[in-house]
């Protein structure tokens, strides 16, 4: 049918515009041909059985009994789809899915009546809840866990009395035991502790059953930290809040760790009797650093190695190494700060992907790289580490960049060696180095050999693409039957593109995309704002399903759906996590 109906728009659009007029005929499809044939034809309307039906007369409905209808009416789906999104600033996949059926769409309602934060509630919805749903039968309406209990458990979320992870725990334990998320923490004893007063009180006591370990922190050896919040956590039965574990006693011992991650690049590198840069050892770099005498001693400092390479030379095991290297450091808690050097070719994209999953570090973690390794002439490694670890020593938590003396936002990154400053951001209205997270739980928590398979199927699903003149919608699609599921799509200035009928531009594949659930994440070739609103083009791709990112670099935009992409369980889930934020890079 699809083939048949493309095929009589291209035919009978000829026909007019030769100036002819199409024939009201019976055709057939011809499928060794891909065409259509004439069968036969009609001489006028009757021939199709055009006539009133006799035993229906005349209806002339008058104003009176039009009112009547329209007060019986419930609200439509539409309708309520379109309330959803302006109401609650919900995405059109998520008003689809809770619009699809009365019942959801009743029980979401009435959990935002009960306290129920409207995007998180619909985000569960239509993921940890619908999974259960799917492996029990049940129908939602009908399960234990009624609005009443979604909206508690939601508030409790928020409230910081339990974490993401303890909340899948709740919502199963609710199909399960039929109880109410409270008294389910009650019995488990699941609930955080949040009170600093109260963790004062734990700190105090594991410091003093270990005053050896508290002397050795303080005469500079940091090594016994990690033992210490261990300790806390076990005095605690693990119900203590991590992060305010390990701030307060850092904060009690006066001490900051400083722990450099070496990532490659040429900042650690060294130079070839060739002239070439080569990866080098990050303890030689730090050594030079401290024989200056230029950062105060209550720093110490940590090396660890994450890889030997050079900036262009990273795969999906580099990042998952990486990134699992900076989870172990941050849950461990013995580090105020992370350097982590790097190259500059791919920085931008590294930069963004640890902002993304890391988006309120507990300490800050800064990135550092430099054109040139030290001892070459003109380098400016040394001084650009020096400023990385004062900031990573003074600065609130957060993602940063250092380049050139300056201080830089993760995201929006652009590397662009020939500029008088290297680096710059992007439609950046202020510094960004915090957001709100993608996810309500930290999304790793896994072995490296899972973390890369994931970020490999994600890579392998994406790709970027650039909108140029002459571009042929059908090499579009062949890359969609090949198994790319997300393009980042590069479009002119603030959101155009050819989308005239022809072979040469995006419409067939936008449609193509419809058909084989593919989505294009629009950004800007030229730094514009994409908001699809300023031209017909744009416009009609975003009636095509085209998403604009808003400012995002398309660096960015790709590490951004990279990440949603690995770690979301559905794709609506996927473009909801995507759309969140975007009209402003920092949120």
């Amino acid at each position: 049918m699809r083939k048949a109906v493309s095929f009589e728009i291209e035919r009978q659009t000829e026909i007019l515009e030769r100036g002819g007029s199409v024939t009201s005929e019976t055709r057939l499809w011809n499928e060794n041909r891909d065409v259509t044939e004439s069968m036969r034809t009609k001489e006028s309307s009757s021939d199709y059985r055009y006539f009133p039906e006799p035993d229906l007369p005349p209806f002339a409905p008058d104003a009176a009994f039009l009112r009547s209808v329209e007060q019986s009416l419930v609200e439509l789906p539409e309708a309520r789809k379109r309330r959803f999104m302006e109401s609650f600033q919900l995405s059109e996949d998520q008003a689809d899915f809770l619009c699809e059926e009365k019942a959801t769409a009743d029980y979401y309602e009435k959990a935002i009546e009960l306290g129920a934060e409207p995007r998180s509630a619909a985000l569960w919805l239509a993921s940890d809840v619908k999974k259960l749903l799917n492996r029990t039968g049940a129908a939602l309406e009908d399960s234990p866990l009624t609005p009443a209990r979604l909206a508690e458990m939601l508030t409790l979320l928020a409230q910081k009395k339990i974490h993401g992870r303890i909340a899948k725990s709740v919502v199963e334990a609710v199909f399960t035991e039929n109880k109410d998320p409270g008294e389910i923490i009650s019995e488990k004893g699941w609930e955080q502790i949040t009170d600093p007063d109260v963790l004062e009180g734990y700190i105090e006591k594991v410091m003093a059953a270990h005053p050896a370990a508290v002397s050795s922190i303080r005469s500079g050896d940091n090594k016994p930290t990690t033992f210490l919040i261990g300790e806390i956590m076990r005095e605690t039965s693990g119900r203590a809040e991590p992060a305010l574990v390990q701030s307060l006693v850092k904060k009690k011992l006066a001490v900051s760790v400083i722990q450099i991650l070496a990532f490659g690049g040429a900042i650690v590198g060294t130079e070839s009797e060739q002239g070439e840069v080569v990866p080098g050892d990050p303890a030689e770099l730090v050594s030079l650093l401290e024989a200056e005498g230029t950062l105060p001693r209550t720093i110490a400092f940590e090396e660890g190695e994450l890889g030997r390479i050079l900036s262009e030379e990273i795969t999906p095991l580099d990042w998952a190494r990486l990134l699992l290297g900076l989870d172990e450091r941050l849950r461990g808690g013995r580090a105020s700060g992370i350097v982590v050097t790097h190259g500059t070719d791919t920085l931008a994209y590294t930069a963004s992907l640890v902002f993304w999953l890391f988006p309120r570090p507990p300490v800050p973690i800064v990135f550092a790289a430099s054109l040139q390794p030290a001892g070459r002439a003109g380098s400016d490694a040394i001084p650009t580490l020096r400023k990385a670890i004062q900031v990573a020593a003074g600065s609130p938590p957060g993602v940063y960049v250092v380049f050139g003396g300056r201080v830089l936002s993760p995201v929006n990154l652009k590397f662009e060696r020939m500029a008088p400053d290297g680096f710059r951001n992007w439609n950046m209205s202020r510094p960004c180095h915090t957001g709100a997270p993608l996810f309500d739980e930290p999304a790793l928590g896994m072995d490296r050999e899972s973390l890369k398979s994931r970020l490999e199927a994600a890579i392998n699903s994406t790709l970027i693409l650039r909108v140029y003149p002459g571009m042929r919608a059908d090499h579009i699609i062949d890359l969609m039957d090949r198994g790319v599921r997300n393009f980042v799509l590069e479009l002119y200035d603030t959101g155009t593109a050819n989308l005239r009928d022809s072979p040469y531009s995006l419409r067939r594949a936008l449609l193509a995309a419809r058909e084989k659930d593919v989505r294009f994440f629009c950004t800007s070739q030229q730094e514009g704002i994409v908001d699809l609103s300023r031209y017909a083009a744009a416009h009609e791709l975003w009636r095509e399903g085209a998403i604009p990112m808003g400012p995002l670099a398309t660096e960015s935009a790709w590490t951004k759906l990279v990440v949603c992409s690995a770690f979301s369980d559905t794709p609506e889930e996927m473009r909801a996590r995507m759309e969140q934020g975007n009209a402003d890079a920092c949120l």
